[in-house]
């Protein structure tokens, strides 16, 4: 395991690190932007298997799938976005291909990721409906596939989905202690084990501040999910950009963004 040691930080750090997450957003508008849309695009053909594939039945069992799919996606669009952030950090230029290269050397780990995320999100899951027995798993999995089956919603359903996946790969990632676990994987090459292990002692190291983060997010998720679902286009770009900002200031200790560099064309024409 790399000897990286996590350093302490303060709870006015959180609203550097959301400023810093705000001004990389900034320099990368476009690429944050085609890379969250990526995400919606894929979420809406992935929605419209399932609605074709309910007819054959088994709510629960495709559903699952759907969980399993999605959060792997879910998974890789915030490496992306973390990868954009880095590169908008160093004023670097970066392209699809890139970020698929770096992605596939690690995709097991992140869909071991994905399997204890599903796994604990169904627990969740399971935990609401014990607490509502007004309803049952069966019927909730119908209720979804019903709405993707309605075109006048899908739009909503896809942007509430999308809030509701920021809230669950929140709770999952405090759960399971794996915050930093994206970027611990993407620039340092460790396996989950490590990654985790890292990230564990780093949330600890900092467990008010972490605390703070944790229902700072659980917050703006839940209102987003209940009054703004298309404000999950905007939270989560902010969302990987404050992961990223974080993780850099804990681990790497860089507080601030770097300069942003001229580019060699316009150090030239000057």
């Amino acid at each position: 395991m790399q000897t990286m040691e996590p350093q302490r930080v303060e709870s006015k750090d959180i609203s550097l690190w959301l400023k810093q997450a705000y001004f990389l957003i900034n320099r990368r508008v476009l690429a944050y932007f085609l890379s969250v849309s990526l995400f919606f695009v894929s979420l809406f053909f992935c929605s419209q298997a399932l609605a074709s594939a309910s007819a054959i039945g088994a709510p629960i069992l495709l559903l699952v799938v759907f969980l399993i799919f999605t959060a792997f996606l879910f998974y890789f669009t915030l490496a992306e976005l973390v990868m954009v952030s880095f590169s908008s950090d160093h004023s670097h230029s970066i392209n699809p291909s890139a970020i698929i290269h770096a992605f596939l050397p690690n995709q097991k780990v992140f869909l071991k990721m994905t399997v204890f995320g599903v796994v604990i999100g169904i627990s969740y899951c399971f935990a609401s409906v014990l607490l509502n027995p007004g309803k049952d798993v069966y019927a909730i999995s119908e209720q979804i596939l019903t709405l993707l089956t309605k075109d006048s919603t899908l739009i909503f359903y896809l942007f509430k989905t999308g809030a509701v996946f920021l809230c669950f790969i929140l709770l999952v990632m405090f759960t399971l202690r794996t915050f930093f676990c994206v970027p611990l994987i993407l620039f340092h090459d460790m396996n989950y084990a490590e990654a985790q292990a890292l990230s564990h002692r780093a949330i600890m190291k900092n467990i008010k501040v972490m605390s703070i983060v944790l229902m700072m997010w659980v917050t703006v998720f839940v209102i987003s999910v209940n009054v703004a679902p298309a404000l999950a286009i905007v939270f989560l770009p902010l969302f990987s950009a404050f992961n990223y900002v974080s993780y850099r200031h804990i681990f790497l200790g860089q507080g601030t963004n770097e300069k942003v560099k001229e580019s060699k064309a316009a150090v030239a024409l000057s």
